[in-house]
């Protein structure tokens, strides 16, 4: 059976993380998981509304550390994302929500971009990364993400800044208002 080609244009990297890979992270890098095991985890997989996904999500995502983390989340994706047919992915990232934990900014996008650099040799998808910004995070803290972020010298894969999004990090405790948009408005033209 022949698949037909597709385009991944809204994905989220760090919700690609697979209940095997958390633990595997969490081994590596020392980290306690709240689920007894793989199907535990896997299990928590049914959610009741965007928060319950949300808490799994950041909890999941404190399994990441490392550029190698980032690199090793990214290939996977892209890995089963050839075997479904897909041919140009448009990934999301949220980098704040990483260095709010005290990753380097250079970690993720070092770990990120290394495997999006290699993605249209290896699995032949071609990629675009586009940068997210937390609503619940300060402006000045979107900004500073920007321009530190904004010359990562990624040739292969374009990068583009979305607007806040309005999900509730786990240091907020109520979610967010819409509110007005805030920083660079810089997209890529669709091709």
């Amino acid at each position: 059976m022949t698949t037909l080609p597709k385009a991944e244009l809204h994905l989220h990297l760090e919700g690609t993380l697979e209940p095997a890979t958390i633990f595997r992270f969490a081994e590596r890098n020392r980290v306690a998981l709240p689920y007894r095991d793989v199907d535990d985890l896997a299990a928590r997989y049914q959610y009741s509304d965007l928060q319950s996904f949300l808490d799994l999500y950041y909890a999941n995502m404190a399994t990441l550390r490392t550029p190698h983390d980032f690199a090793d989340m990214t290939d996977a994706y892209l890995a089963r994302a050839a075997v479904a047919g897909v041919r140009h992915a448009e990934v999301f990232l949220d980098p704040q929500a990483h260095t709010a934990r005290g990753i380097a900014l250079e970690d993720v996008l070092d770990g990120v971009t290394s495997a999006l650099n290699t993605s249209l040799p290896r699995y032949g998808i071609s990629t675009g990364l586009i940068i997210t910004m937390l609503r619940d995070l300060s402006a000045e803290s979107a900004m500073r993400r920007s321009t530190t972020s904004s010359g990562s010298g990624n040739p292969s894969s374009a990068s583009a800044w979305t607007p806040p999004r309005s999900a509730t990090h786990p240091r907020s405790s109520a979610a967010s208002s819409p509110g007005p948009r805030r920083g660079p408005a810089h997209r890529r033209p669709r091709r």
